[in-house]
């Protein structure tokens, strides 16, 4: 039943516009490329592009123009002024020697701003759009024409949005140092499994193995065996083999017929592609976890969100964005959200409310195979199963996760249905909290995902989510809180609090409960989830007990308070 659901969700995709497209530089190389922004942390990622085009059919005709890129491009960023701006309509007087040089549009063609950049010692040039076409957004791309000294362009170019363009310009204006990439994908984008972590006992067979294989000769076709490798954690392995003949210049999907079962439990199955046409390898992996759904890599990178500017404007201060999560052959208690904020000091520093809405939509509520989700959010309005509520108290870390309990709307635990899709999302309504910031959601690097919406995005519009980043959503069982199997019901809130919060060498529990406890058991655990230690209460009812927090170290950990009235968890910040 789960393989007949997942098929089923392919069927969704036409309706998405999304942040990125494959690019090549320039339009005619046969290598895809990303612009990779690499530092600083707070802007680095992939953002989408345009380059140099052809267009024969134009009066005068405008042939291929700059180099087709075969290898990766790195350097620093930096403006190409030419004595009075930085358009590069004149000889360039600043020294770009070994610098990615950042140009406006405008004025002049693009290939003479090019050259100009080139005689000054650039390796690389990026051209960001202007505000001069009322028709234009803050997204639009265009391939760029050739015109004046465009046969002697050698370097490359890309071309990119308003949007993009004021994420880095910001950065340079003030003083800071942008690292960029334009890096060359040959064998890559491997897709593994439908989530990268999954609890066990929601494993399914995965049909899904693919990877793309480029051929880059211009006249000969290439037969081409790509090897699979699977090792489990108990150390087993599997191979797996797909051919294709790739056709000159092409980039290849190479697919795999064969299905693999991760039954050797809790761990990390890696994944090794190797290929007989390259000597590439692509390392990767998917993890059988013992409590958390994640399409997240795990590896923190920093985080993604609009500029302030475009928050307020285009995108009318809402920021929505969700993961997907499909179950196994078993129903499942999920009490937890986990997510991150990138710019917490920032949000936390203006002294206005923040908060954030956490929403699990069953995303096939009719049972009809097919998501619920194809306009915007609002068309999952209905469909909540489970909501939580947080408000920024000031003690949040940058990029650091924390913990969100969720309440059912549906039953006395928030159970999800066996073999079904939900989605685990964040809302964010900056016209309700008035501080006029957008936030930026905790990401990862984005891992390949093949026949379903897995990251949904809505801004102006629904996406399929950020370019080459993941946003960090992930939703956890109840095995996370002391295996509560036989405690599922959500103590009362007005039944527990902690102080001081934050704490430095103890923190007090406080319970006010409706009868004696024989027990009352409290489990400490770190910001991953890592069981730290156990408290032990005996005869319990109404008073205050303390707990030691002089042995932990700075930062956020997660008490789960298990009564005989039921449990709840609260998050302690302790600081030294």
């Amino acid at each position: 039943m789960q393989r007949q659901l997942l098929i089923s969700f392919i069927t969704l995709l036409s309706v998405f516009t999304t942040f990125t497209a494959s690019a090549q530089i320039n339009d005619n190389s046969p290598y895809p490329a990303d612009f990779v922004v690499n530092s600083p942390g707070s802007i680095s990622g992939i953002y989408d592009y345009s380059s140099g085009a052809e267009d024969l059919a134009a009066t005068p005709p405008s042939p291929e123009w700059g180099p087709r890129l075969s290898q990766t491009v790195t350097a620093d960023l930096v403006w190409a002024y030419d004595g009075t701006d930085s358009l590069g309509c004149n000889p360039i007087t600043t020294n770009l020697t070994g610098k990615m040089a950042f140009i406006r549009r405008g004025v002049c063609g693009f290939s003479l701003k090019v050259y100009h950049a080139q005689q000054a010692g650039a390796v690389g040039v990026v051209i960001v759009n202007h505000y001069d076409n009322a028709a234009d957004n803050g997204n639009t791309l265009f391939g760029m024409l050739g015109g004046d000294s465009a046969a002697a362009v050698v370097i490359p170019s890309i071309f990119v949005s308003r949007i993009t363009g004021e994420t880095l310009a910001s950065e340079l204006d003030n003083g800071g140092t942008v690292n960029v990439s334009f890096r060359i994908k040959t064998f890559y984008d491997p897709v593994t499994s439908y989530s990268f972590h999954t609890p066990v006992g929601n494993e399914a067979n995965i049909d899904v193995f693919q990877v793309n294989l480029i051929n880059p000769d211009a006249v000969n076709t290439v037969p081409a065996t790509v090897t699979m490798e699977i090792t489990d954690p108990s150390g087993g392995t599997t191979e797996f083999t797909s051919s294709a003949d790739i056709a000159p210049e092409t980039d290849q999907v190479i697919t795999f017929s064969d299905t693999y079962l991760p039954s050797a439990g809790v761990g990390d199955y890696l994944v090794k592609f190797t290929n007989d046409v390259n000597a590439e390898e692509i390392n990767t992996k998917f993890v059988i976890t013992p409590d958390t759904w994640a399409v997240d890599n795990g590896e923190i990178l920093g985080s993604v969100g609009p500029t302030d500017a475009l928050f307020a404007t285009t995108y009318g201060l809402r920021y929505k964005t969700a993961n997907l999560v499909i179950t196994g052959d078993a129903a499942v208690v999920t009490p937890y959200v986990s997510f991150g904020i990138g710019n917490a000091a920032v949000l936390n520093a203006t002294g206005d409310e923040t908060i954030f809405n956490i929403r699990l939509y069953d995303a096939d509520l009719n049972g009809d195979n097919t998501i619920d989700l194809s306009n915007s959010f609002d068309d999952l309005s209905g469909n909540v199963v489970a909501a939580a509520e947080y408000k920024m108290d000031g003690t949040e870390v940058d990029n650091e996760l924390f913990f969100v309990q969720l309440e059912s709307f549906v039953g006395a635990t928030v159970e999800l249905q066996p073999n079904h899709p939900y989605f685990v999302a964040i809302e964010y309504d900056g016209g309700v909290n008035g501080n006029g910031i957008a936030p930026r959601f905790t990401n990862t690097n984005s891992t390949p995902y093949l026949n379903f919406p897995t990251t949904p995005l809505e801004l102006d519009q629904l996406y399929t989510g950020w370019a080459g980043s993941t946003v960090v959503t992930r939703l956890i069982t109840d095995d996370f809180v002391l295996n509560t199997d036989d405690q599922v019901e959500l103590l009362d809130a007005s039944k527990l609090s902690v102080s001081p919060n934050p704490a430095a060498s103890y923190v007090n529990l406080n319970l006010d409960l409706s009868e004696m406890a024989k027990t009352v058991e409290v489990g400490i655990l770190n910001s991953e989830g890592k069981l730290i230690r156990v408290e032990k209460f005996e005869n319990v009812k109404t008073g205050t007990y303390q707990i030691d927090t002089q042995s932990l170290g700075a930062g956020t950990y997660f008490l789960s308070v298990k009564t005989p009235e039921g449990w709840r968890s609260k998050q302690v910040v302790v600081i030294k």
